[in-house]
């Protein structure tokens, strides 16, 4: 099993970590790995390209070049996704809630939830098939 592994490994190295694989090395140094997602969160409109050029820009003459793709794969690797709800948004929805709270069900029942889905009672959506 995997967990007899590990202790086998752990007692045969002194170590749980696996050992270092074969393939292509990573194009990025550890600095360039820790400056990507730094540079992501300062200015979250910035796309990979120019993530990857401002990071080839602070390269002293090197002959590497960090493409987009190799940007994008540093931040998956840190599991970088945009906040599901923003800052601004959350304090509005406190107040909401705080305004709300004496709010009894039967005053509930009246509000209409909706998560701006766009909803086609009657007609078309425009839609055209082929």
């Amino acid at each position: 099993s995997a967990v007899a592994k590990t202790i086998k490994r752990y007692k045969d190295t002194g170590s749980h970590e696996d050992s270092p694989r074969k393939g292509r090395p990573r194009v990025t140094s550890a600095a360039e790995d820790k400056f990507i997602p730094v540079t992501s969160l300062r200015n979250h409109r910035l796309t990979a390209a120019q993530i990857g050029d401002q990071v080839n820009a602070t390269q002293s003459s090197s002959s590497r070049h960090i493409s987009a793709t190799s940007v994008k794969r540093r931040l998956c690797e840190i599991a970088a996704r945009k906040p599901l709800i923003r800052t601004g948004n959350k304090q509005k929805r406190l107040v909401l809630a705080k305004e709300h709270k004496e709010w009894t069900l039967d005053q509930w029942k009246y509000v209409l939830w909706s998560d701006e889905s766009k909803f086609v009672i009657f007609g078309s959506n425009h839609r055209v098939f082929v």
